[in-house]
């Protein structure tokens, strides 16, 4: 805007054609009433269909569309649009609109928010490794430019798409990278809020819980700062998740329990799914049941395909629950409710939890053929710490239900390295245990329930490995 009241040209257009969303841009060049009325109207529509009000969404959507807009903001306004048509199951005319989507940016010059408008578009749609390659472009043209301050806030805007990006493909490492680079410039409180999230969520993955509560506190004051419970109970819930990784499984729950009563019933997805966590960790099923029951009902996602990604995962957790509790029947019902995964890291815990569930059920070569296939991939999973670690533990379940105790063993040690966070050592130690007996190694078995019992001063797998002590 300071470059258009000096009427310098060269900074006009460097502005016009990298720089989307500017009020000025948007009321000089494109005829739109009022400078804010694009965001008001985005910020409308996704009111609405988180309330499930597709049409109405759908209505503001089209409003706009009627207009000339720049590419990438005509792009997003189409996928707002393609989400109410899916959310009113029009399925055909959905993926018609995603496909005007695209195609319109990929017709349009590459410019900086063309570049950042493929790479959104491939991030919601899970394609992330060609959204990453997007963004990086956006990022080599921006930086062609003088490095004036709305354009380093755009640069802090894509950093932190590609820390969400980086976190869908487990490269646990670039979510910090990008995260870190993004907090380096100049960005809007949402954004600098977003940003130490994802730099928690990295820290946390890569086994760093003090860094990683470091982060997250500093999301909870901005989410606190901004007046907006939805984003405090998410930051809230975070943390309890990180006591929760510190085996101090009590005091997530109160965490949990305190948030939820200054937060509003459709705020409280994150603090269920945590406090269903802590009661699996305690063998409480019934009690993770109902929480996981109480996060699926909360406020819905304004988009259809994070809508069903969480009833997914929520599905998948519930399996897990069922699993452990040896309610065999229940957890197999559960996982066919799951679906299937866009992101193909969540697709192969689906597909081991599979493996798990057939072996269960005495199918043992099928879950025999799974496993290969899923093990031949933990070598391209460098990087994805927890990714591995889910693998590992799944694979390990399986073999322990097939009484394939040199398999199982070996899928244990690999997930119980030395940097395994403390809540899930006594897991570790007792299936170690478990799966040396069971090979005749009665001694080591010993130590390694005795190691389970040390760990933590309460939890499930504890009290088991003090049964298998006493026997």
């Amino acid at each position: 805007s300071r470059a258009l009241r000096r009427g310098d040209r060269h900074q006009e257009l460097q502005l016009r054609f990298t720089v989307v969303g500017f009020s000025k841009y948007l009321h000089r060049y494109l005829g739109i009433r009022a400078p804010w009325e694009a965001q008001a109207r985005l910020r409308i529509a996704h009111i609405l269909m988180e309330k499930g009000k597709y049409q109405d969404a759908a209505e503001q959507c089209r409003l706009m569309l009627e207009r000339p807009l720049p590419p990438s903001l005509e792009a997003h306004f189409r996928r707002y649009l393609a989400d109410c048509q899916e959310g009113m199951g029009q399925t055909e005319q959905s993926q018609k609109t995603r496909e005007e989507a695209v195609r319109g940016l990929d017709e349009a010059e590459a410019t900086v928010d063309v570049l950042k408008g493929r790479g959104d578009a491939a991030r919601l749609a899970g394609k992330n490794a060609e959204a990453l390659e997007a963004y990086q472009a956006a990022i080599d043209r921006l930086r062609q430019y003088p490095r004036i301050a709305a354009l380093l806030k755009l640069e802090g805007h894509i950093q932190v798409s590609m820390s969400l990006s980086c976190n869908s493909l487990g490269q646990d490492a670039a979510v910090i990278e990008h995260a870190a680079k993004a907090l380096l410039l100049p960005l809007t409180p949402l954004l600098e809020q977003l940003a130490h999230a994802m730099a928690g969520l990295g820290q946390q993955k890569a086994g760093r819980l003090d860094e990683a509560e470091t982060h997250l506190s500093r999301a909870l004051e901005l989410a606190q700062q901004a007046d907006n419970a939805k984003q405090v109970a998410q930051r809230t819930g975070q943390l309890a998740g990180i006591q929760r990784l510190r085996g101090h499984t009590r005091e997530a729950l109160a965490t949990c329990h305190a948030a939820e009563q200054a937060a509003g019933a459709e705020d409280i997805r994150i603090l269920k799914s945590i406090e269903a966590s802590c009661w699996r960790h305690l063998g409480e099923w019934d009690k993770a049941l109902a929480a996981l029951d109480a996060a699926s009902h909360g406020a819905r996602y304004a988009r259809p395909a994070a809508e069903a990604k969480h009833r997914g995962i929520v599905n998948l957790e519930a399996t897990w629950i069922l699993g452990e509790a040896d309610r065999t029947e229940g957890a197999a019902r559960r996982l066919s409710d799951v679906g299937w995964f866009e992101e193909e890291k969540l697709e192969r815990v689906r597909e081991a939890t599979g493996v798990w569930m057939d072996a269960m059920q005495g199918k043992t070569s099928e879950s025999l053929e799974r496993h290969r296939r899923l093990v031949s991939l933990l070598n391209d999973m460098e990087g994805d710490r927890r990714g591995v670690q889910n693998l590992c533990a799944l694979l390990g379940r399986a073999a322990v239900a097939r009484h394939d105790w040199d398999v199982g063993l070996d899928m244990w040690r690999r997930y119980h390295t030395e940097d395994l966070e403390p809540a899930w050592r006594p897991l570790g130690f007792y299936m170690q245990g478990r799966c040396l007996r069971g090979r005749g190694d009665e001694a080591e078995a010993r130590q390694a329930f005795q190691s389970a019992v040390d760990a933590l001063p309460e939890g499930w797998y504890r009290t088991l490995a003090q049964g298998e002590l006493h026997r």
